[in-house]
């Protein structure tokens, strides 16, 4: 809970048997409130409008990172400034972080470990010369806001000033690197059921966007919903991008009632439908309309009797 405009203040003095109450709001001058009688509970009523709002997480905060489990996920543009929480990763260098910079057009993102194995992931910009830093930290038994203070949560980072692809790809043994270093850190072992958020900030400011690639590890990553028993194998759409009508084409394992939701780049639901009931026989399609939906990136989670079937990214044009 944060107060927007913090020009409240208020002191008590007592004075001979006397309560003085002085309140202060900057941009309305004093209150004074004297009240006698100090044997008295006293409930006071203040009518002073005082607007208090709690900060919405964003994409750009921890508390809103997004939900990753895929092994290719597209960014196709790139973050400005902080979000609403900023300042949540130390700027005191290894161990605690090696992002001098601190959040700099920044975006979290957070996945879950399902099988034990080495975590490796490369980002990809999409323009080589852009400069992207990056540090990972283990939330399975802490939170995001233990991450400023806890440096033992830090498991590797990278401030290269090297441009194009960084990642913790395998190809040097370092786990935080300094501006001097190399773009490449070690891999990094985790265990199923670990979680773990992925900080990526923009140093360059740019909007090309870039590519998180997963492909090299040898362990399974969720966001933390349950991936579906009989997958639906050579998920597409087309076309992509779509402006009016898209179709979702598809092979089930089983017989099942599918149904699909689009989500946006806030993992927020945008739009969500009922396939039905489709055998397991062939190659099935569905189309639907994005009429609702505007210009941007979304991607389409295909479900099975409730669980996840597949994924694909969508692009909207208008």
């Amino acid at each position: 809970m944060r107060i927007k405009t913090s020009q409240l203040f208020f002191f008590i003095r007592r004075l001979n048997n006397i309560f003085i109450i002085y309140l202060q709001i900057v941009s309305f001058g004093k209150i004074l409130i004297v009240m006698k009688n100090i044997y008295t509970v006293l409930f006071i009523s203040l009518a002073i409008y005082c607007r208090v709002t709690a900060q919405t997480p964003t994409v750009q905060d921890c508390l809103g990172a997004i939900p990753v489990s895929q092994q290719i996920y597209y960014q196709d543009s790139s973050f400005t400034g902080t979000g609403n929480y900023p300042d949540e990763i130390s700027s005191a260098g290894c161990p605690a972080s090696c992002l001098l910079t601190g959040e700099m057009n920044d975006v979290w993102y957070i996945f879950t470990v399902q099988t034990t194995g080495n975590l490796c992931f490369n980002i990809i910009p999409n323009s080589s010369s852009d400069d992207y830093d990056w540090a990972v930290f283990n939330l399975t038994t802490a939170t995001c806001a233990d991450i400023y203070s806890d440096t033992s949560l830090m498991v590797s980072c990278s401030f290269s000033a090297n441009s194009g692809t960084t990642g913790a790809n395998g190809l040097d043994s370092i786990t935080c690197a300094a501006a001097s270093a190399g773009p490449n850190n070690a891999n990094i072992p985790v265990s199923a059921g670990e979680t773990y958020v992925l900080n990526i900030s923009n140093y360059s400011a740019t909007q090309s966007g870039y590519t998180l690639d997963f492909s090299c590890t040898d362990s399974t990553i969720i966001s933390g919903l349950h991936q579906a028993k009989n997958q639906a194998k050579n998920i597409s759409l087309f076309p992509n991008p779509v402006k009016e009508t898209a179709t979702i084409s598809f092979m089930a394992d089983a017989d099942k009632n599918y149904s699909f939701q689009v989500f946006d780049i806030t993992v927020k639901p945008v739009l969500e439908q009922d396939i039905g009931r489709i055998p397991a026989v062939g190659k099935s399609e569905f189309s639907f309309s994005v009429f609702t939906l505007k210009s941007g990136s979304y991607f389409l989670v295909l479900y099975a009797d409730n669980e996840i079937a597949g994924r694909t990214r969508m692009m909207v044009i208008k």
